[in-house]
């Protein structure tokens, strides 16, 4: 009878050393994803500054703070600063949407319409850095385009998640900017870029 209670105490603690195993592996798996989230903002930063130290490849682009009117950039030429009051954007855009223009802030899309135009004018930047405003972005809220001479203001009109791979406007949609922010492929939105629509209301200097 002594030997039945033993074994039974036995697999009892047992038991509750597995639980206590399972428990202690769920709470590090939660913490170290958790860690992971967290740093993954500073860990981009990071890594584009040490990419900034080494000497420029041949496939690199340098980036150039000349003003230019985006019809006469070449890649990595500045053509124009965005900036909102009203959701804190502060960034230069410059010719050609890669890694070197976002790296240092927002690339411009050269095969859309130019700041200004009477077609829509796209930028992409990282959500995680130089983009991240967007995400506080509402209706109505100003967005100013410095551009060569002059200054174009555009009012915020949508900001939304779109589907990585789909056109996110329509071609005939006139005079707009439109502002994405590439996620992290550990953001819950990896499949997705959030994207603000503005509409050009006013053209100084024009």
């Amino acid at each position: 009878m002594s030997d039945k209670k033993s074994r039974s105490k036995e697999r009892n603690l047992g038991n509750v050393y597995i639980s206590k195993i399972l428990i202690f592996l769920a709470i590090a798996l939660s913490v170290s994803i958790t860690a992971i989230v967290l740093a993954m903002p500073k860990a981009v930063e990071f890594v584009h500054s040490v990419e900034a130290q080494f000497p420029r490849q041949s496939r690199d682009i340098a980036v150039s703070d000349t003003l230019v009117k985006a019809d006469e950039a070449k890649y990595g030429e500045r053509v124009a600063t965005l900036y909102s009051d009203d959701f804190g954007l502060n960034c230069n855009v410059y010719c050609g949407s890669n890694r070197t223009s976002m790296r240092y802030c927002a690339g411009w899309l050269s095969k859309s319409d130019g700041f200004g135009g009477n077609g829509v004018c796209m930028a992409v930047g990282y959500g995680e850095t130089y983009f991240a405003p967007l995400y506080y972005a509402e209706s109505g809220d100003i967005i100013t385009a410095v551009i060569d001479d002059r200054e174009l203001k555009y009012k915020v009109f949508d900001a939304k998640y779109i589907e990585n791979g789909k056109q996110p406007y329509n071609e005939s949609s006139g005079s707009m900017l439109v502002l994405c922010a590439k996620e992290s492929l550990f953001s819950q939105h990896s499949e997705e870029g959030y994207y603000v629509f503005a509409e050009c209301i006013d053209r100084e200097g024009n």
